[in-house]
């Protein structure tokens, strides 16, 4: 196991929707309601469903779990798409 998924396991206890990390990303807590080969639908925590690319996602995720996660994406995704 990285380091970087032990530093991103410890982190994401009690944390808030989102923060943004050095690495230029930004951690968000959510669920995810759909797939498809490239993307992911999240429904994020006080706010409406959005699709994010899988390749902007650079923590690990359960596709089949259906309870909140948390997901570290690129910061600018979430800024374009006016989320952070």
């Amino acid at each position: 196991m990285s380091s970087r998924h032990n530093q991103v396991s410890a982190q994401s206890r009690g944390i808030p929707t989102s923060i943004t990390t050095r690495e230029n990303t930004t951690k968000v807590k959510g669920i995810i309601t759909k797939e498809t080969k490239k993307d992911i639908l999240l429904k994020l925590e006080d706010r409406d469903e959005s699709w994010f690319p899988k390749s902007n996602i650079k923590s690990h995720y359960s596709l089949g779990k259906k309870t909140a996660q948390i997901f570290l994406i690129d910061s600018w995704i979430l800024e374009k798409d006016k989320i952070a």
